[in-house]
């Protein structure tokens, strides 16, 4: 069975084909540290079999925090609790991958107070509040917290790190002309709506050549005005080229219910279904 023969990712050399997905947990503290809970979680999903397990998604920058109790990485403090989070995972035979974001504009003043970002001022389709448009140095300092971030992720054991450029959040948003109005080298032509995410990663392997990079993108929005099928192979093959060890393919963005569907498939909706 092929599931069960062993498989390779970029240098990473699996046991088997069964990777578990990164999933919220909010077993973390409020302020963002890793719990005993957290390591028997992932513990068990180790002994289970999997032969990679890629952690929730974890915020680089103090001012995008996701939920009271997201994992953090945006200060050495954190890198103890993650390095036993990492060692409850190998301990039991698994890869540790983590996955680090920015929630752009779904993040939320009522949590934290953090204020919602994005590629251009507008209202938040998720949440309903105002959007304010990075400038470029913030741009910038967003690259660096992901830089400092694999950076500390790479001290506390992890395998490898994915960027989460996927499901709405902040690095989709420059991606999408329906977010991305800027007259910048920031937006406009293809190339550039790709440039924050592909500077982010040739960010990350100058610092860190030695890390495996796997990026995680939407292969569509599944809505009118989302970026085109031609759009997403191209950044593909520019992801692949930027040496990226992996591309994880998701769908839809968490922007509404009704495009959520396709990032966590409730119960009810049958399976394969193409719309």
């Amino acid at each position: 069975m092929r599931l069960a023969q062993s498989g390779k990712i970029g240098p990473l050399a699996l046991k088997n084909r069964v990777i578990m997905a990164p999933m919220g947990t909010n077993y973390g503290t409020t302020d963002g540290y890793s719990t005993d809970r957290d390591k028997r979680y992932y513990a068990e999903r180790a002994k289970g079999g999997a032969a990679m397990i890629i952690t929730e998604a974890m915020n680089t920058s103090a001012e995008a925090r996701n939920h009271n109790n997201s994992l953090c990485t945006y200060h050495d403090s954190f890198i103890p609790g993650l390095a036993a989070l990492v060692r409850a995972i190998q301990d039991n035979g698994a890869l540790a991958v983590a996955q680090i974001n920015h929630r752009g504009h779904m993040l939320r003043r009522s949590v934290l107070g953090m204020e919602p970002v994005g590629p251009c001022n507008g209202i938040s389709p998720a949440t309903g509040e105002p959007v304010r448009e990075l400038r470029a140095d913030e741009i910038v300092a967003i690259q660096q917290d992901f830089v400092a971030s694999a950076r500390r992720l790479w001290r506390a054991g992890y395998d490898a790190v994915e960027i989460h450029a996927a499901n709405g959040y902040l690095f989709q948003t420059f991606f999408s002309e329906r977010f991305n109005k800027r007259d910048d080298h920031y937006g406009g032509t293809l190339e550039n709506r790709s440039r924050f995410l592909l500077e982010t990663v040739a960010r990350i392997q100058d610092a860190l050549p030695d890390l495996p990079l796997l990026v995680r993108r939407s292969a569509t929005e599944y809505t009118d005005g989302g970026y085109t099928e031609d759009e997403i192979v191209a950044l593909a093959l520019a992801l692949e080229k930027a040496g990226v060890a992996a591309i994880d393919l998701s769908g839809g963005t968490n922007e509404s219910p009704i495009l959520s569907r396709y990032c966590i498939q409730p119960p009810s909706m049958p399976r394969r279904m193409l719309e």
